[in-house]
């Protein structure tokens, strides 16, 4: 007798009750199929309710039906190869619903007989959510460990073995930390800081072996540690090295406290040695390549900032869009004397005045669209003078020196003076009762000298931008911090702390690097350094008019892999006359491009999008599809995209948020430009 025929069948009429109730109200998917044909013989109500499929329909279909069809043959490799033995699979299907879901599922089978024939009794769990947290699980994993090993500091781990009270006696705790600390985890920075070969040189030893505790100062740095209740503190250490020598670190040490008890320390240092050295004969120069530290360290600092404001800025573009578009649709549906059209128009301003802050930290983080061309940076200047003499008032003076013979720059012409109107409005309020504000652009050459104080700025010709001001000027403390987002010294309501940060992102963006020099009481200076260009300044001829934008018949291919943008695209196209093909990833919509027997006109998709890019599409489309016209919709910038590979020279890109009339307008304008 066959394995599978010894066991019973748990869905027949002779079976106890409770077999059927077991796998009828099972919380978990459940179905019985025939091994031979892979058609459903049963399935119970989790598996009804969780792909969306009535029991008839389940009973007309095969397990192959409810794969994606990129999967369907492995699917049928792998059903055949079971044995008659229970299964357990380690790595998840992907199954989709009836509504074209795609869900990560995790399956056990075991060989049953139902209804005389050969079947197997399967088990589904879905694991999308689990995959997917542990994938961002293992992103911030990545993150961490990219930040620590690219960091010029040491950075280390230690466990406490074993832990001790925090409660006890100051010296028996700084012994402790001392003599019973090991160390765990190094990056690369701090290996080399003790001329060690490797990170094996310093794993597993003590504290004690690096710290020289004959030191009073040493000794009084871990009394200040146990004294602060392991709070973050900094200072001055003498150290040994792996060979001996004497080095001198600047140490920053944090204590993890559990239930009362120190378990870790994590430390920072920065090797301060040859600063001490030159303290006697060279103060000048030790200032000097301090100060290149700090602003490397503050650099650094930015562009972490500036990758989380940009990532949220994205975020919110998506949901901006949705919140623009449906309120300007409720609008133009509305009667203009309806009494909601009011209520309406503040949920649209609203939004609108998001969008102005989403694309403040969009330029802070670099990740906004910047139209880059060769222009002369005294004709900018020149371009907003009026403007920039309304902006500050008559109590302050304008001056401006403009060199005659500039270089040329690479840049957004628009995004620079926006760049100068924040720079007059942040001198304009340093200025209070009145002062001088001064303009001037020269020519620099930026040599080795000046690369030993800015490590961040490259050796060559540079086009200089200085917006100095006679007002109050600023503290050390404040200049660290003058570009972060969201920072100001103003009060509750006056301005939004994005101005500076907006300044830092765009000319960093532009390939360039802003400095601040101040001093309280004696006025600011904010200097551009902008690459020169050896091109001629480009010439852009005004574009015809646009026509009033007007609805169509075409087919439109909608990719789009956030549900919200995806449904709001669509309402908007439909509207507007447009037949829609929806999908929610690259690959059902190549799946549409290969299918569907019409003409397919324009593709709209989303760049960055999970399983297929949208690069990858357009590469997979192309040759099926040579005519249909193509438009990206992203929210990041096309210099970005283009850095990694997304983006080719003359492809169309929208950028988000939108509204019905931009997108419309542009579809409209690619549809009816001529091949």
């Amino acid at each position: 007798m066959s394995r599978h025929s010894a066991l019973p069948d748990p869905l027949s009429g002779q079976a106890p009750d409770a077999y059927r109730a077991l796998f009828e109200h099972n919380p978990l998917p459940m179905w019985v199929y025939d091994r031979e044909t892979l058609a459903f013989l049963e399935v119970n109500a989790a598996a009804v309710e969780q792909y969306g499929y009535t029991r008839d329909e389940f009973r007309r279909m095969s397990i192959l039906d409810i794969r994606p069809e990129e999967d369907r043959a492995q699917a049928v490799r792998r059903a055949s190869s079971l044995a008659g033995d229970l299964h357990v699979g380690t790595a998840p299907w992907r199954h989709r619903r009836k509504d074209g879901s795609i869900r990560l599922v995790r399956i056990s089978s075991h060989p049953i007989s139902f209804a005389g024939r050969e079947a197997r009794l399967v088990v589904a769990q879905d694991v999308t959510e689990i995959s997917r947290t542990a994938e961002e699980l293992r992103d911030s994993r990545e993150q961490y460990r990219f930040f620590i090993e690219r960091t010029a500091e040491g950075v280390w781990r230690a466990v406490v073995e074993p832990p001790i009270p925090i409660g006890a006696a100051e010296a028996e705790q700084v012994e402790h930390c001392t003599r019973h600390v090991r160390l765990v985890e190094v990056n690369e920075s701090m290996v080399r800081m003790y001329g060690c070969a490797d990170a094996k040189e310093l794993l597993g030893t003590q504290l004690s072996s690096t710290f020289d505790l004959s030191d009073p100062r040493s000794l009084e740095f871990f009394r200040t540690f146990v004294r602060s209740g392991y709070r973050s503190v900094e200072l001055e250490s003498r150290e040994l090295d792996r060979h001996g020598a004497e080095r001198w670190f600047v140490n920053n040490l944090l204590g993890v406290v559990e239930d009362g008890l120190l378990t870790a320390i994590w430390g920072t240092q920065r090797d301060v040695t040859e600063h001490r050295a030159a303290e006697s004969g060279r103060i000048r120069a030790e200032d000097a390549l301090r100060q290149s530290q700090e602003q490397l360290r503050q650099a650094q600092k930015m562009e972490a900032v500036g990758r989380l404001a940009g990532g949220v800025a994205h975020d919110f573009n998506n949901l901006l869009s949705a919140i623009l578009s449906y309120s300007e649709m409720v609008l133009d549906d509305l009667p203009a004397d309806h009494p909601s059209r009011e209520d309406i128009e503040q949920v649209r301003q609203a939004g609108s005045r998001a969008a102005e802050l989403t694309h403040q930290l969009l330029a802070f983080s670099r990740r906004q669209l910047l139209q880059l061309r060769i222009i002369d940076l005294n004709t900018v200047v020149a371009s907003v003078d009026r403007m920039l003499r309304r902006v500050i008032g008559e109590d302050i003076e304008l001056r401006t020196v403009l060199s005659p013979r500039l270089s040329h720059t690479r840049a957004d012409a628009g995004q620079l003076e926006q760049v100068l109107m924040n720079l007059a409005v942040n001198a304009r309020d340093a200025m209070p009762t009145g002062g001088i504000l001064t303009i001037t652009t020269a020519n620099a050459e930026v040599g080795g000298r000046h690369v030993a104080r800015w490590p961040q700025v490259q050796p060559g010709g540079y086009v200089t931008l200085a917006v100095r001001d006679t007002g109050v000027g600023m503290s050390r403390e404040v200049q660290e911090r003058v570009f972060e987002p969201f920072f100001t010294t103003k009060g509750p309501g006056h301005g939004t702390g994005l101005g500076l940060s907006t300044v830092y992102g765009i000319v960093a963006q532009s390939g360039g690097q802003v400095f601040v020099t101040s001093e309280p009481g004696a006025g600011s200076t904010f200097t551009i350094y902008l690459p020169a260009h050896p091109a001629e300044v480009d010439t852009v001829a005004a574009g015809p008019p646009r026509a009033p934008v007007r609805g169509g018949a075409e087919t439109v291919l909608l990719v789009e892999d956030e549900a919200l943008v995806r449904q709001l695209t669509h309402e908007i196209l439909r509207r507007n006359g447009y037949r829609v093909l929806e999908a929610a990833d690259g690959v059902e919509a190549l799946a549409m491009v290969r299918d569907h027997t019409g003409h397919i006109d324009l593709m709209l998709t989303d760049v960055v999008m999970p399983r297929m890019s949208g690069h990858e599409l357009v590469e997979l489309a192309r040759p099926v599809r040579p005519e249909m016209r193509i438009l990206y919709v992203s929210g990041y910038s096309e210099e970005a995209i283009a850095r990694q590979g997304q983006l080719t020279k003359g492809i169309e890109l929208l950028s988000k948020p939108f509204t019905p009339g931009v997108l419309t307008a542009k579809i409209r304008e690619l549809l009816d430009r001529a091949t």
